[in-house]
């Protein structure tokens, strides 16, 4: 969701209970009061895999489409995609009408700009988009909860309105122009939402969907186009994780499509935002819970993406709000996106707005090619080295309640992110099935930023004091 106005974010809870334990302290010598690693078990599985990873990546240019300029660099996108490593980008698809924060001929630049480069590396770049609002002339009014066919929404692309029931057709003409628009551009769109946060009434671009009337939409609209494009595929409806996995459930987008043959299906892929609210970031503690319980209910053999998150400040550990309440870091992101992998079994995860030109901020991850930090690091580990087509695999470990591990594994090679959110340091014994001789060791942790310690022995590992730790071995 894009956002015009600060981000506070309340009630946070930095220890993990009940979902990934409360930390645990490192044992301490008497004799000299130094602080000795415990040691935590690992098992691998790697006859047993989950999820296929489509990609992780963010949305948007150098800068915000609002703002009309840097949005494009040679110098950026060679960053996001050889360096930070993404491999889904998503976009807006405007109309072409007055009023609005950018057009496509703004975009085209940085379309073709983020294409070339992937190619020219090897990357395969998915590329995809989101409707904030249809055009003006396909909205209608709501009035008492109701559509009112054919009555125009006053405020236009503007504070929600609805999709007009009566021009499905003109909408499905609508979303096929903007593909071809990225085909004409030599891409080949990958997928498409036609509605980011449906629930929401929004004073930039946004329209509001029922979840009867979303369901409606999904088998009106999707059909039509993949009429003309058979193999784009469709997500949906990105609404919050919260909402959507959690107890209360009073807007349910997921259960309307789940109980509509037809629209479970058109639609291809689950998509959940990891907000509350579309505004403040799901609680760390609760990611873990909703994940599970979102998968066991909707999974039904469709890959599950999260397609967007923010509001977490580029500390390492966070900070204390104004009220004594925890507000995120990079280290809490962390932890969402191993809840997210591990619990969820997500197929790809994305980042709100990527960069921004006035410094990092809750909602971007890196200052156009002038500065990253702690959380471009968090994600690197995640996005740089976890490829499209690697399969998690099955990892058991005995004290979740320091460690977090996920693991892949694609073409041969395996690659393991693991978190230590104890104060003191762990050694790892590892046992199972697929375990590597030695791997290459990537930390970061307060005190370091995505140091390169080499090929280590992969019995002599250790994990530094709340470290994210990448390890890499072909």
């Amino acid at each position: 969701m894009k956002k015009a106005f600060p981000v506070i974010i309340a009630g946070l809870i930095y220890i993990l209970l009940p979902s990934f334990g409360c930390q645990k302290e490192g044992k301490e010598n008497d004799n000299d009061n130094s602080v000795q690693a415990d040691t935590v078990t690992i098992i691998l599985d790697t006859t047993i895999t989950y999820q296929t990873i489509d990609g992780f990546g963010f949305f948007g240019a150098q800068n915000v489409w609002w703002s009309n300029q840097d949005l494009y660099s040679q110098e950026w996108a060679d960053k996001v995609i050889n360096d930070l490593g993404i491999t889904i980008w998503r976009n807006e698809y405007y109309s072409e009408e007055s009023g609005n924060d950018t057009n496509w001929q703004t975009q085209l630049p940085v379309v073709k700009g983020l294409a070339e480069t992937a190619q020219r590396a090897g990357v395969e770049l998915k590329m995809i988009f989101s409707v904030w609002s249809p055009p003006s002339s396909l909205k209608c009014k709501i009035e008492n909860d109701q559509r009112l066919s054919g009555t125009p929404h006053p405020e236009g692309l503007k504070n929600g309105g609805a999709l007009d029931p009566a021009k499905y057709e003109d909408f499905a003409v609508w979303l096929k122009k903007g593909i071809q628009q990225y085909k004409d551009a030599g891409v080949d769109l990958y997928a498409v939402s036609f509605q980011n946060e449906p629930l929401f009434v929004e004073p930039y671009n946004s329209c509001v969907y029922r979840p009867a009337w979303y369901v409606e939409a999904i088998d009106s609209v999707i059909p039509r186009v993949k009429e003309t494009f058979p193999q784009i595929r469709f997500f949906g409806a990105e609404n919050m994780l919260g909402m959507e996995g959690g107890k209360d459930r009073q807007w349910f987008y997921s259960q309307a499509i789940s109980d509509n043959p037809m629209a479970m299906k058109y639609l291809d892929i689950w998509a959940v935002h990891g907000y509350q609210d579309g505004l403040v970031p799901t609680a760390t503690s609760e990611h873990a819970g909703l994940w599970q319980t979102f998968r066991n209910d909707y999974g039904n053999g469709k890959p599950i993406w999260m397609t967007e998150t923010s509001g977490y400040n580029d500390l390492w550990l966070g900070q204390k709000g104004p009220n004594g309440n925890h507000l995120s870091g990079a280290f809490d992101l962390a932890m969402t996106i191993h809840a997210s992998l591990y619990f969820g079994h997500v197929a790809a995860w994305l980042w709100w707005q990527g960069s921004e030109m006035n410094g990092i901020t809750d909602e971007s991850i890196m200052q156009g090619t002038q500065k990253t930090g702690k959380k471009y690091a968090v994600c690197k580990h995640y996005f740089r080295y976890i490829r499209p087509g690697a399969k998690m695999v099955k990892v058991d470990y005995q004290d979740m309640d320091s460690v977090l591990v996920s693991a892949f594994v694609r073409n041969g090679s395996m690659a393991m992110v693991l978190l230590n959110l104890a104060k003191s340091s762990r050694v790892l014994v590892f046992k199972g099935t697929g375990i590597p001789h030695d791997a290459e060791m990537i930390v970061t942790s307060s005190s370091e930023t995505l140091a390169d310690k080499g090929q280590i022995d992969i019995g002599k590992i250790s994990l530094p004091p709340e470290s994210v730790v990448t390890l890499i071995s072909k």
